[in-house]
């Protein structure tokens, strides 16, 4: 077991999201090393399954979790993240596509 610890200094940001489908949640900047970067698995759809669109829904939450988990640590401890965050959106442009 390892010993306790606080949230400030195991999480590292920016928080974000895969697009893959896969429902997950890394934190810091270095996806590529899973085990200390993946934060969380969104998985199972709840009431999504029942809307046509429930895909879309479940990206829309992943995306709205990523954006609140990001704005409270720059709220809490105060440490802006803005210029990491344009970075993340762009890459996530371009990776779903958007960036076209």
């Amino acid at each position: 077991m390892k010993p306790a610890t606080t949230l400030k200094e195991l999480l590292k940001p920016p928080f974000f999201h895969d697009h893959c489908g896969c429902g997950e949640v890394f934190c810091g900047v270095n996806k590529a090393d899973y085990k200390t970067s993946r934060l969380a698995q969104i998985r199972g759809w709840g009431f999504f399954q029942y809307f046509e669109n429930g895909e879309q829904l479940q990206d829309e939450f992943k995306e709205f979790v990523v954006q609140a988990l990001n704005e409270k640590w720059e709220r809490d401890f105060g440490e802006p993240l803005k210029w990491l965050k344009e970075k993340i959106t762009a890459w996530n442009k371009r990776v779903t596509g958007e960036e076209k």
